[in-house]
């Protein structure tokens, strides 16, 4: 097997699954779901899994990528690493099954979930299944192209849940997982054998080969097969369609996948062919080709639907970046999605000055409206059409849509505000005596300038209105 070969073709297939996260989302790297994921296939360096011969029948596992091959002892290896948080760096373990005219191979993981890729493009596919059987055929050239990926979700989730202190608190069934691997064979054979993987105290891990053990089923075997996601509707095109609708007035920027986030009344989601289960909003700030991606909203499809909307009002707080959606089919799978870029007309440095309504300030987190400080006759006025008998104070407080964001407050933040019944004179407050003062003008829109230094608040000003 060549696996230069299977590095280019995992590679080629990165972009074609998406994994969804209960608050994020991660491409091309492991994370935690909320309710379904189908992850991003590439090349790991790996070990493999030796299955030794039953009445004759002879199948062995190897590594996607590095064809390296396990002895029964079992080999520890770091193709893939978790942290105490429950961050998956690499995958734990790819393989593939040879064998003499295998007619079809029946996996199921009992605490965990499998993906299966066709790299011939011949097979249907599974995404995070925990059982599913696959058809393989006399043509054993093509058995090395038939991958398997061991995902440890439930592993993930419990780290991430925060209900264990770390890996080394966590139950067995969370840090072992076991795979029995059913091969038969043209001939009527087959092979029964049980690969056990399993996570050590470091964040890497362990796996060999065995019989599986008596008593160890628990009904987990009996569990149905996964329903197999047909070529066409995994990889076809024009299955998700996303239609961004603007508030009356706004008007289409030169970029057409690009939006003014404040500019957005909703968008609409659309699919052709297969109903959804769910439709899942994620954002991905910044320019991080859809890494880091948080949760925005999720949508459970009813059945007489056959498109969803999402109010614009779930993109605030989202100051630049990528808006995608997901598609979950039957709670296993997820196949692609549609993203289109959005920029707040808000959006500025993590250094700076920010004008805004305090609206609460809890435990060093401030809640904000920020607002546009506009002077006028001035560039800004012109670009909105406000003339000096709009703003005969020389300024105008202009808030196109209330949208409340949150920093936190430096330790040693300073807090200014005027006296109003003293000709407006300037004094500092603490932050106990500052609560006190909001508390004091509860109910009115008071001006304040938030200065900014690497995304936290030194300094809060109350602005003077003359």
């Amino acid at each position: 097997m060549n696996s230069e070969y299977i590095s280019d073709a995992l590679g080629g297939i990165s972009d074609r699954h998406i994994e969804a996260g209960a608050g994020k989302i991660r491409r091309r790297s492991i994370f935690l779901p909320a309710a379904a994921a189908v992850l991003a296939f590439v090349l790991i360096a790996g070990s493999a899994l030796l299955l030794t011969r039953d009445g004759g029948a002879a199948v062995s596992v190897y590594a996607a990528g590095t064809d390296e091959e396990l002895t029964r002892a079992g080999e520890s290896f770091v193709t893939g690493s978790v942290s105490d948080g429950g961050e998956l760096t690499g995958h734990p373990l790819m393989f593939y099954i040879t064998g003499e005219k295998i007619e079809s191979v029946r996996l199921c993981a009992k605490n965990e979930f499998l993906n299966f890729t066709d790299l011939t493009e011949k097979r249907d596919e599974f995404g995070a299944a925990s059982a599913f059987t696959v058809p393989y055929g006399e043509d054993e050239r093509e058995y090395s192209f038939l991958i398997y990926d061991w995902v440890p979700l439930r592993l993930l989730s419990a780290l991430r849940s925060g209900e264990y202190g770390g890996i080394a608190e966590l139950p067995a069934d969370y840090r072992r997982d076991e795979i029995v691997l059913e091969v038969t064979f043209s001939n009527g054979k087959s092979v029964i054998k049980a690969v056990r993987v399993e996570l050590l105290d470091d964040g890497t891990f362990f796996a060999g080969i065995g019989d599986p053990e008596p008593g160890e089923d628990d009904g987990f075997l009996s569990r149905p097969d996964a329903r197999p996601i047909p070529r066409e509707e995994m990889y076809g095109r024009g299955v998700v369609n996303v239609e961004v609708r603007l508030r009356e007035g706004a008007e289409t920027g030169a970029d057409p996948e690009r939006y003014i986030t404040e500019d957005i009344s909703s968008i609409a989601v659309s699919w052709e062919g297969r109903e959804p289960a769910m439709v899942q909003m994620f954002a991905a700030e910044g320019a991080n080709d859809g890494e880091d991606m948080e949760l925005l909203m999720t949508k459970v499809i009813d059945s007489a639907e056959c498109s969803v909307e999402f109010p614009g009002s779930a993109l605030e707080g989202v100051s630049v970046g990528e808006v995608w959606f997901v598609i979950t089919f039957d709670d296993e799978h997820i196949v692609t999605s549609e993203r289109f870029g959005v920029e707040s007309r808000y959006a500025g440095p993590a250094v700076g000055e920010v004008y805004a309504y305090i609206k609460d300030l809890t435990n060093g987190v401030l809640t904000f409206d920020r607002f546009e400080w506009v002077d006028v006759p001035g560039d800004r006025a012109r670009e909105l059409g406000i003339t000096e008998d709009d703003a005969p104070s020389g300024f105008l407080i202009y808030n196109s849509s209330e949208r409340t964001e949150t920093l936190r407050t430096a330790s040693d933040c300073g807090y200014i505000v005027h006296d109003w019944s003293d000709s407006f004179k300037a004094y500092t407050l603490n932050e106990h005596e500052f609560l006190g003062f909001l508390e004091e003008r509860s109910g009115r829109d008071v001006p304040y300038i938030l200065t900014v230094r690497d995304g936290v608040i030194v300094q809060i000003k109350e602005q003077y209105v003359p």
